[in-house]
């Protein structure tokens, strides 16, 4: 039964983006950047995303992105950013937009907490690790790290509801009462099979799956740096998780992230100026 309720749900999910091709545009999209120069992926991204095009300049000037120059185009987007920051971005964007149709606040708010873990992983990499490449890529698993969430929420609302409403009874996180439920979390396996579907690397498929165990994985300083992330975020009640209370500190990080309390001043002086821009983008990016 268990097993046949994240089928069915999975499968919903994947019929949706099956009618909408939104696994043959990733993979366009993919190609193109690959592929082309900047000049030939404007022109091309001005073809087939036109409002992506239009909006370039209020996706890309702020505090998100944190530009070292002001962004004026697609040109100077990839020219000042890189391919690959423009490239996840215009590859989110496509997938939200074929996912999510109507406004729902529930959706938002969770939109907020993931946007508001990736920026804190992105920018708090130099700081825990600086052997580690601090690219775009622990980024995209911070957004990703709840999505099942999201997916859940879009898909099967009664069931999030049901599980939301269960954790202000029993005093529990929300992953405690999937686990209660369902023996794992049903919100990392639907998100796993998502991006599997859409052809992330396994790699951050891996840094996802096992950011609340993250001696158990495969890249443990990259789901630690998820861990802790999604901890401080959840300190600071941005957005909305589900959660009943701060999900619980795994030990092990402190194996992989040497956390003292000035490096923790560090993180917060360094990064919470970077959330004031959260509404905005997520008004044009989501909504």
């Amino acid at each position: 039964m268990k097993n046949k309720i994240f089928e069915n749900t999975t499968k919903n999910i994947i019929e949706n983006f099956e009618k909408k091709n939104t696994l043959s545009a990733v993979r366009e999209i993919r190609e193109k950047f690959n592929t082309l120069n900047i000049k030939e992926i404007h022109n091309w991204l001005q073809t087939n995303y036109p409002e992506f095009v239009d909006k370039t300049k209020e996706i890309f000037n702020n505090l998100i992105y944190q530009p070292k120059t002001a962004i004026h185009n697609i040109d100077e987007a990839i020219a000042i950013l890189g391919k690959y920051k423009v490239l996840e971005t215009v590859i989110l964007y496509k997938i939200l937009k074929d996912t999510f149709l109507k406004e729902d606040s529930h959706i938002r708010k969770q939109f907020y907490h993931n946007i508001a873990t990736a920026i804190m992983a992105h920018y708090t990499v130099p700081i825990f690790y600086k052997t580690i490449d601090s690219n775009f890529e622990i980024f995209i698993c911070g957004f990703y790290h709840n999505f099942g969430k999201m997916l859940l929420l879009n898909f099967e609302k009664g069931m999030y509801l049901n599980i939301f409403d269960e954790s202000i009874t029993e005093n529990l996180n929300f992953y405690e009462v999937e686990n209660k439920v369902f023996a794992r979390s049903l919100q990392i396996l639907l998100i796993i099979r998502i991006l599997k579907y859409l052809e992330y690397p396994e790699k951050m498929q891996n840094i996802i799956e096992f950011y609340r165990s993250p001696n158990l994985g495969k890249y443990q300083k990259e789901s630690s740096i998820l861990h802790i992330s999604d901890i401080l975020v959840s300190s600071l009640c941005i957005g909305e998780t589900g959660d009943n209370k701060l999900p619980e500190f795994n030990k092990t990080v402190m194996n992989y992230l040497h956390l003292t309390p000035d490096l923790m001043k560090e993180v917060f002086k360094l990064i919470i100026p970077r959330f004031v821009d959260i509404p905005k983008f997520t008004k044009i990016i989501l909504f």
